[in-house]
């Protein structure tokens, strides 16, 4: 007898979408061998559900679009939807702020004063590949809250991009920036915030 000997997973994130979305996404790919695929199957395997494992989170995908990842040159990208690049990462300096609008972004930091680099909290108000975050929480050691409302981004990004576990210093919020914002008070305690 075969015996399974692959290690249990410490979470399974489940994208879940309904079929017309499924359906839509298929026929965008525009790929030969699924455009055979009919909508009553994907309704079928939309029922499924998730594993049954007590580490899964099951999140819509309906209402975002599509997360899709490509690499080259060492690079790793992130898209939605489109072809156009949302976020990258040098796979093998992951530290490395490889985008220039990213670094464009980071240049805020040349008005606060050296002495308070690190204080206070870094907010980013989307993900992306997960950049800036990496940057204030490991560079700058400063607590960091990302939020972002597409739940394939937070996954590509815990899957692709190194997105660091959540801890007391990391938060990464699923939820609507602008909700988010109109329910968490944030005075005195921001001392960076990026809108992206």
């Amino acid at each position: 007898t075969l015996k399974l000997q692959a290690p249990a997973p410490d979470l399974v994130i489940y994208l879940q979408a309904g079929a017309d979305t499924l359906a839509e996404r298929v026929r965008r790919r525009g790929i030969d061998a699924e455009r055979r695929i009919s909508e009553s199957y994907l309704a079928r395997r939309v029922r499924i559900g998730g594993t049954g494992m007590s580490n899964t989170r099951t999140a819509s995908s309906d209402d975002q679009p599509e997360v899709t990842t490509s690499e080259f040159d060492g690079v790793r990208y992130l898209h939605l939807g489109t072809p156009w690049v949302q976020g990258a990462m040098r796979i093998r300096q992951p530290q490395f702020i490889e985008l220039d609008y990213v670094q464009r972004m980071l240049a805020s930091l040349l008005w606060i004063p050296t002495e308070r680099l690190g204080q206070g909290r870094a907010v980013q108000l989307g993900l992306g590949a997960g950049a800036i975050t990496r940057f204030t929480l490991q560079a700058l050691r400063m607590a960091t809250t990302a939020v972002e409302i597409n739940p394939q981004v937070i996954a590509a990004c815990r899957l692709w991009f190194r997105l660091p576990e959540e801890s007391d210093r990391l938060q990464v919020v699923h939820a609507d920036a602008g909700q988010w914002l109109r329910a968490t008070p944030l005075a005195g305690e921001v001392q960076l915030l990026h809108v992206d």
